[in-house]
Formats: structure tokens, sequence, C-alpha cells
């Protein structure tokens, strides 16, 4: 991957660190930086990450939502009700595109919820409600769930209450209410309510079904970007319609002495994950590796060479121009981790035990980042995957679209197929709780110091003979130090 690309990285990663906005004086700073990358060469990683400090500066003055000051009693908003709402137990949770609030136009997406006995909301429809709005606050407990800023991702400035609405119009269409009737398809032909949420997960992208004991489930047992449409479910929708257009065209010779098979294959690929990508709700993994397949998709059908570390490159920097504040955001680096984990190891010859030396070494490079943001890991993940990501990705996946496909084009009539693929997921769901029921999960905070004392011990390894003395006895006061640290340290109250 180019050093430019980390160097402009580093610098919107630095920015988001900031805990206010600066002057907006400050945005003379991105031409002022890209112009003087350009003119002097030998400083141009540092002015490269000034630009893409100015440029996150420059993103987040464009979209940070109008302030509203007049909250302190309920207001009227009028806009539409955006994506699939939550409800259950008594409350609908739901994002609200508001065009106005307190009679002052402009663009606000709000989180609403509505308590009570609220009427039936579909994505799409739109209300006038009278809210209670405050601005979004979270707690800043070290190693807790940074809600603030996981609203702020999605554009969220402030969140409320419904105290009462009426409705303007109805959806008569669009993706929104597509979504809704396909995951409330699912959730009514569905066996179980575990089989329906993991389902509804798989097709529309909808997880508010999962509730906290399988989000602990998945996180044990290492499979929860399994249930996320990410990269693996794109690519997984891509391939398949790839692998197929190229196999009808290559059955007529004069086709494919006219156009090659390979490049035909291109843009139904393309269109079949944008359309799964669109099905999810377009969320910051589908759009992810949505680029990251079009750069690789774009490469083939221009007919030019790129190295997959150039691939991944323009990928991430594209990602970043589109949305520098996915730098906060842990699938972020999840993935392009991932990606470029693997890059690496398929160069690399291991032999006959190959996917399990890749999975190991997805493992090891995930590592560093589930315990920089203080995640569970599983160190039985590895043979987990190991059989779960090929179920998933030739079983699962393709079975769940095409059950859902048949639910929807008969009117949810023929309900074999869901039923079905229901069955096999209560009995995949029934293996991972065995697997969690002696499957070890640390902390990040418990495995850091053992981290630490292996590299140390490696790097020792390495510099033994150039170490003196006093250097060999420094390195084992420091292992012995490391490993003793989580041994003696007292259970937290």
């Amino acid at each position: 991957m180019s050093p430019s690309v980390l160097a402009f990285a580093l610098g919107i990663l630095l920015f988001q660190g900031m805990p206010f906005l600066p002057r907006p004086l400050w945005l003379l700073g991105l031409p002022l930086s890209l112009l003087a990358a350009w003119w002097f060469p030998r400083v141009r990683l540092p002015l490269l990450a000034a630009a893409g400090f100015f440029w996150a500066f420059f993103y987040a003055f464009v979209t940070t939502p109008q302030p509203l000051n007049d909250i302190a009693r309920p207001v009227v908003a009028v806009g539409q009700v955006d994506g699939l709402p939550q409800c259950g137990h008594g409350r609908c949770r739901f994002f609200f595109l508001a065009d106005q609030v307190a009679g002052k136009r402009g663009h606000w997406r709000l989180s609403l919820s509505w308590y009570g006995h609220p009427p039936r909301l579909h994505g799409g429809d739109r209300w006038r409600l009278r809210v209670k709005l405050k601005r979004v606050r979270g707690y800043r407990n070290p190693g807790g769930f940074d809600y603030a800023g996981w609203l702020a991702m999605r554009g969220v400035a402030y969140r409320g209450y419904v105290k009462h609405g009426s409705r303007l119009s109805s959806a008569g269409g669009g993706l929104s209410l597509l979504r809704q009737v396909v995951s409330e398809g699912i959730e009514a032909t569905a066996p179980s309510a575990r089989s329906a949420a993991v389902m509804r997960a798989l097709a529309v992208g909808d997880r508010g079904g999962l509730g906290q004991k399988e989000r602990e489930l998945f996180a044990a047992t290492g499979t929860s970007h399994l249930m996320a449409i990410s990269g693996l479910h794109i690519g997984l929708v891509a391939g398949l319609v790839y692998l197929l257009i190229s196999f009808v065209w290559r059955r007529v010779p004069r086709l494919c002495a006219r156009w090659p098979a390979q490049w035909v294959a291109v843009v139904p690929a393309l269109l079949a994950a944008a359309a799964y990508a669109a099905l999810a709700g377009f969320s910051l993994p589908t759009r992810r590796a949505l680029l990251m397949l079009a750069v690789v998709l774009g490469a083939r059908l221009a007919r030019r060479h790129l190295p997959v570390g150039h691939a991944l490159g323009v990928a991430l920097l594209l990602m970043l121009l589109w949305q520098p504040d996915a730098v906060r955001d842990v699938g972020f680096w999840l993935s392009f981790t991932a990606v470029g984990v693997l890059l690496g190891l398929a160069r690399l010859p291991l032999g006959r035990w190959r996917w399990l030396w890749m999975q190991l070494g997805i493992w090891l490079g995930l590592l560093p980042v589930l315990l920089w943001q203080q995640m569970t890991v599983s160190l039985l993940s590895p043979l987990v995957n190991l059989v779960a990501i090929p179920l998933f990705s030739f079983l699962v996946v393709p079975g769940t679209l095409l059950a859902v496909a048949l639910g929807w084009l008969t009117h949810w009539r023929w309900d074999s197929p869901i039923k079905g693929m229901g069955w096999l997921m209560d009995r995949i769901l029934e293996g991972l709780e065995w697997l969690a029921s002696w499957n070890p999960s640390v902390g990040g905070g418990d495995l850091l110091p053992w981290l630490a004392a292996v590299v140390l011990l490696l790097m020792a390894w390495r510099w033994w003979p150039v170490l003196g003395r006093q250097g060999k006895g420094w390195v084992g006061i420091c292992v012995v130090a490391m490993v003793a640290l989580p041994i003696s340290r007292p259970a937290p109250p």
C-alpha cells in the first residue's frame, strides 16, 4: 500500500482525536498543503498527513447539522422515516430525516423513540411529529461503547422521543419499504425468533432482532463478522454472479469471439453487489466493500493490471475521501487489516495446511486492533471460522437470499425454503452455543501483557547476540513483570 495513502489516513485520524472544531480559517490549510505536497516531494508525507487533517475538518464543517437552540420545550418536526424502525416491548426506535424543526428549515437526522402504543411505521412515510429533543451525549467510560460517536457517524446530533404525531403521506414504494416488507416476511415465516433475527441480518442488514445473548454468543466464538453484511457477503454475491455469467457466456462461441466472458461478467457482478448493498441499506460496511469491489472490477473492465496492494490503497483512499470519519468505526480497521493480512499471506508458501495457517494469520493480524478497541478476543476463533466461513459462504448466505426471493415472489405463501433455512440456522446456533460453553474468551486488558511479553521475547531472540549482560537482565525483568501483572491483579468490584 502506498505510504502517501497511509499518511493521508494518519492525518484524518489525528483530526478525529480533537475535542472541538477549529476555526473556519483553518480550511485554507487544505489547498495550501496539497500545493506544497506537489511542489516539495521531499516532505510529501507530512504534507499529505496535513492534507488529511484539513480534509477531515472540511468534511466535518460541511456535514455538521445546524444547531437547534429552541429545544428546551417540545417542538414540531416534519420529515420522513429513514430505514427500518425497530419496534418491540412497547417502544419503536427509528431514524427521522427532518427538513423542518421548530419552524426552522434545514436538514437533520434525528434518532427518535416512540413509547406506549406507537402506530405502524414504515420507511419512507412522511410524518408531522411533536418531539422532545436533546443533544447527543455519551458516557466516557474507558472501554465502554461510544454511543455518541456511533450516532455521529450516522449524521445524528440530536435524539429524543415522540409525544404524538400525524401521518402526512404514506410511502408508495421505495427501498426502505421493500426492506421492511422482506424483514417482516422473514419474521412471520421463520420457525423461531432467533433464526428469524439472523436471517433478517443476513438478508436486509436488520440486526435489531439480535438480542444481547446472541451478540455475546457471536463475540465469544469470533463469528460476529458473519452477522454483518460486509466484504464477505458482498464479494460472495458478486463472485457467484460473475461465475454464472461467465459460464453461460462461454457456452456461446460467437459471443465469446466478440466480447470476452471475463469482461462481460463485470457489470452484472457489480450491479448484483450494488443491489445487495442497497437491500442492506447501504450501511458503512457495505459501502466499504462495494468501493473495494468496484476498484478491482473496474480495473478488470478497463483491462488494466492493478496489483492487489495498489487496489487496496485506492479503495482506502476513496473511502477516506468519501467519508473521513469512517476511521472512528472499528469495522473500518478490521476490514482493511484483514484484507491486508490476506494479501500478505497469499504470497507465502504455506504448504499443505494453507487455509488453517491463513485463519491463524488473520486472527493474529486482527489481534492488535481488537486489543486497541478493548474488544473480546476468542481464542478458538481461527478453528471456528475455518468451518463457519465456508458454511456461510456456500450454504447459509446463498440459501437465505434464495429463500427470501422465493418467499417475496410468492407473497410469502411458499414458506418451505425459509423454514428450511431457519431450521438450519437453529442447528448452527446450537453448535455455536456448545463451542462457546468451553471456548475461552478474554478481554484485551488481560491478553495485552502476554502479547507484549511474546513480542519482547521475539525481539530479544532476534538481537540476543548483540545484547550485553545488563540488556539481557532487563529483558528478563520486563518479561517477568508483564506475565506477573495480569496474574497478580485483584478482581475488579
